[in-house]
């Protein structure tokens, strides 16, 4: 009998264990799961309408410029209880369609996991690139979600590759790496910079930088620490709300960024409340200066800090390959498609000599890894350059993509192509960091 009821406690025992065991990987699973990264998606026709200073200095507003700000919802749930309906199943590389009676202009795209991962603009009116004229977007049925020939543009928060898929890894954020005719936003002010588009030094609070680029109808906004928060689109043609007709659109400083009658609107992927606080200081906006708004006088704060260094995409390669021969991490390589292991052990100077070797070096789409923004940098590679980090390796059209953090370090590189090694063939690899 003692014997039976310690036998018993044992299994109890165990299997508590077990159960114990199989929550942590659940846990754990569930905690290394990359997360949705918009918590505010705000329409506004004046940037935000709650600005406070950090010395809490308060910016009156103008009683025809309240209540003109609303959050999209981010989640199907919040967008049906706010009278969205849903227009589409969910359609392959776009996503799910909710349209709202009241939005005359906007459409709004969900993946299958619930989550907001873009707006479709339309209007009948001419509009500049990215806009297109088109009759889509399509139903799987062939039937049109807008109902007249129009001109249409999308805006997509998280690239819809993998909208259709239960499992979304949230990682490449503000593309436009597709068929569908969309914004290109480049994710920081160093690439938005690199690319073309001017620095305006002075911050708006409350509503950030604003960047422009010759040719282009709209402008970009970022906060005092470089990251993009939102844009502003522009046209004279008359337009619906949420579009709202302005004189002009001045920036910090009381500097015009827009100095004509015009319609627009804001579209600002997370809180503009704090754009111009930096993290990095207690001084708002770049410089050291401090805003009291879109037309007042400036005051000084500190010293104006060194100016960032721009570096093109070749000098970032070239800046990779010199700081990855005296990097003491290691790398491993797998097979992408099935999560086999190819090469344990990838010392940094090797990952140096097949950075050298890459050719037609661009920028590409930014990616997010471990809940980070990753820069995205696409380039060609040759035999010559793989042999350095695989043996008896053959290959064909290799692509390489890099992602590398704000500090300048490489965490992820995928080579595709034709791959061949040892009677072995693959199509995707990626190589990352230990």
């Amino acid at each position: 009998m003692i014997q039976l009821l310690f036998n018993k406690k044992l299994i109890a025992g165990s299997g508590v264990i077990l159960l114990i065991v199989i929550v942590g990987i659940v846990a754990l699973f569930v905690l290394n799961k990359p997360q949705y990264p918009f918590e505010n998606v705000l329409i506004t026709t004046g940037g935000s309408l709650r600005i406070t200073g950090f010395d809490g200095f308060i910016i009156p507003v103008a009683d025809e410029d309240k209540g003109k700000e609303y959050n999209l919802p981010v989640t199907t749930k919040l967008a049906l209880k706010d009278g969205w309906l849903k227009a589409s199943s969910c359609i392959p590389g776009e996503g799910v369609y909710f349209t709202k009676g009241e939005e005359k202009s906007i459409i709004l795209i969900f993946d299958l996991s619930d989550n907001l991962i873009g707006i479709y603009q339309h209007t009948l009116h001419e509009m500049p690139e990215p806009w297109i004229k088109t009759v889509g977007p399509l139903k799987t049925d062939g039937s049109t979600i807008v109902d007249d020939e129009h001109y249409g543009a999308y805006i997509f928060l998280i690239n819809p590759a993998r909208s259709c898929d239960s499992n979304n890894d949230y990682e490449s954020t503000l593309v436009s790496d597709t068929i569908l005719p969309s914004y290109l936003i480049p994710y920081n002010s160093v690439v938005a910079v690199s690319e073309g588009w001017t620095d305006p030094f002075f911050c708006s609070p409350g509503r950030g930088k604003y960047y422009q680029k010759d040719g282009f109808n709209h402008v970009l906004m970022y906060d005092a620490n470089g990251n993009v928060i939102g844009i502003y689109q522009h046209t004279l043609h008359e337009m619906p709300s949420p579009w709202f007709k302005t004189k002009e659109l001045i920036g910090g400083g009381s500097i015009p960024i827009i100095d004509f009658e015009h319609y627009g609107f804001f579209i600002y992927f997370e809180d503009p409340m704090n754009a111009c606080q930096s993290s990095s200081s207690k001084s708002v906006g770049t410089g050291g200066t401090h805003y009291a708004g879109p037309k007042a006088e400036r005051s000084e704060y500190g010293p104006t800090p060194t100016p960032t260094v721009i570096l093109t995409v070749t000098e970032t390669i070239n800046k990779l390959s010199e700081d990855m021969s005296s990097d003491s991490r290691t790398f491993t390589l797998i097979n992408a498609v099935d999560q086999t292991n190819i090469v344990g052990k990838i010392d940094s100077p090797q990952i140096s000599a097949f950075i050298s070797s890459l050719t037609n070096i661009q920028e590409g789409t930014s990616k997010w890894i471990n809940n980070i923004s990753h820069r995205g940098l696409s380039a060609d590679g040759d035999d010559t350059g793989l042999k350095s980090i695989l043996e008896n390796v053959e290959s064909d059209g290799l692509k390489v993509n890099l992602w590398v953090d704000t500090d300048n370090k490489i965490n992820l590189i995928e080579i595709t192509g034709t791959i061949t090694q040892n009677g072995k063939e693959f199509s995707i690899l990626h190589i990352s960091s230990e």
